[in-house]
């Protein structure tokens, strides 16, 4: 079992106000993430701004953000794919090699979405009146 006061996986399934094509789910406005958070707050939070760094709109929760019943990062497939996921969790299980690179950019690409929507996010705050 991780360690939750670093942070746990959380399942969080958003509504979009948009309808999007999603690999083989087709088109939908229901996605599904995974999201490395303390608390499930944190993670809608973390998922709202990965959405808007996206350039999507979240309509809703589709449920309440819960964490997922494997907490065990050495069997997910794609851990670059868990948002918001410290990069130095990742590496250590990665040998030297083109794989290798390829993950850790996929991971700093998602990184980067985040981070531009939790700037877009405080900007709209700063816009609200007080």
């Amino acid at each position: 079992m991780q360690d939750t006061t670093q942070g746990g996986i959380y399942w969080v399934v958003p509504k979009l106000q948009q309808e999007v094509h999603a690999g083989a789910l087709g088109f939908t406005k229901t996605l599904y993430f995974y999201v490395w958070a303390r608390s499930d707050d944190e993670a809608k939070t973390l998922m709202e701004a990965y959405l808007n760094g996206e350039g999507l709109a979240l309509d809703r929760l589709q449920q309440k953000p819960r964490l997922a019943i494997n907490q065990n990062l050495k069997t997910y497939y794609f851990p670059e794919q868990i948002i918001g996921l410290p990069e130095e969790l990742i590496e250590p299980d990665l040998l030297p090699s083109a794989f290798k690179d390829r993950v850790l950019a996929e991971s700093r690409k998602r990184r980067d979405k985040l981070e531009k929507g939790k700037l877009a996010l405080r900007a709209e705050l700063a816009l609200l009146p007080q």
